[in-house]
């Protein structure tokens, strides 16, 4: 038996989100952004003085590390949270940074010096694209996602691509944030997947001892596509896995990814103990898939997925049980 008790029904809205702690990061669409205090999850409390309107509707937020922003003459190294939207009615796409600590926060001892600004305030923020329905000739699009890896930001931007932002150089108010847009990829010279209007979803694998850092991006009905973000800006072709002809996600997926993670499988009637990366894919009509991603030098190889085999994975503390079949 497994009793299900009721904690709380709060009436809020609810966005886009990520945890810190116990402390939760939201974009609300039009009405902007908050950030709240879970501690106690009966009674969560805004830590901003509730939503806060931004530039357009906000999509997306992410928190990033080691963001160089100016504080009285110098630069000190803060934690941020990045939220991305804008891109329609006549609101041009955007990415905002504001201080995601508490100021000098015991938990942080990273602070070095001090934070003093207080939680959630403006630091600065970017131009990404203009709006839907401007001027044909200039990028125009919708911010929707946001992963990070240290002070870069990734954002997936409808219309545009995948845009790579240096979190720094938004603080510092440059017109040169952005450092890196893609709007195709080149699986090989018969195929180019246009990934301008077609990302479902984006997830991060952080660079690791031995290899580079990357960007996984799912293309609707495609495949999923490997960026290495790590060998300076600009986002470096690095792999690319088709989809099972059965199973093409053909909307919006979420992408999890568990770096040296143990997972156990089932191979020849014995169990098999792994530790691997792992990415989980749900949504977009498919149900579950997992993938195995393998950096090889500063590459991934082409053969990200697991086939045929049945997986029980241990992500967070908790058993994920997926069976099926996945084909190349």
């Amino acid at each position: 038996m497994c009793a299900i008790d009721t904690i709380c029904i709060c009436y809020a809205p609810m966005g886009p989100l990520v945890r810190r702690g116990s402390v939760l990061y939201e974009a609300l669409g039009d009405q902007g952004m908050d950030i709240l205090d879970v501690s106690d999850p009966t009674d969560p409390q805004s830590l901003v003085g509730g939503p806060q309107s931004l530039l357009g509707r906000t999509r997306g937020v992410a928190i990033g590390q080691n963001v160089q922003v100016p504080e009285g003459g110098h630069d000190q190294s803060r934690t941020v949270a990045a939220f991305v939207g804008g891109g329609d009615a006549g609101h041009n796409g955007f990415i905002e940074v504001r201080y995601a600590d508490f100021p000098d926060d015991p938990a942080h001892p990273e602070q070095n010096p001090p934070q003093t600004a207080p939680m959630g305030q403006h630091i600065s923020g970017a131009f990404l694209c203009y709006s839907v329905g401007s001027d044909p000739d200039l990028p125009q699009g919708s911010p929707t996602l946001v992963k990070t890896v240290g002070s870069e930001a990734f954002v997936s931007t409808t219309g545009v691509g995948l845009q790579q932002v240096d979190l720094s150089a938004v603080a510092h108010q440059s017109r040169y944030a952005v450092q890196a847009s893609v709007g195709t990829y080149k699986v090989d010279d018969n195929l180019t997947l246009d990934i301008s209007v077609a990302l479902g979803g984006i997830g991060v694998l952080p660079p690791q001892a031995n290899s580079s850092g990357f960007v996984l991006a799912a293309v609707r009905n495609k495949g999923l596509v490997a960026y290495d973000v790590t060998t300076g800006p600009g986002l470096k072709e690095a792999g690319y896995a088709k989809f099972p002809a059965s199973v093409r996600p053909t909307g919006a997926v979420r992408l999890n990814v568990y770096p040296s993670t143990t997972y156990t499988v089932s191979e020849n009637g014995a169990l098999v103990t792994k530790t691997t990366n792992l990415l989980l894919m749900a949504g977009g009509g498919t149900g579950l898939m997992v993938y195995e991603v393998v950096p090889n030098g500063t590459a991934v190889t082409k053969e990200l997925k697991k086939r045929g085999q049945v997986f029980t994975v241990s992500v967070l503390n908790a058993t994920l049980l997926s069976t099926g079949q996945f084909m190349p």
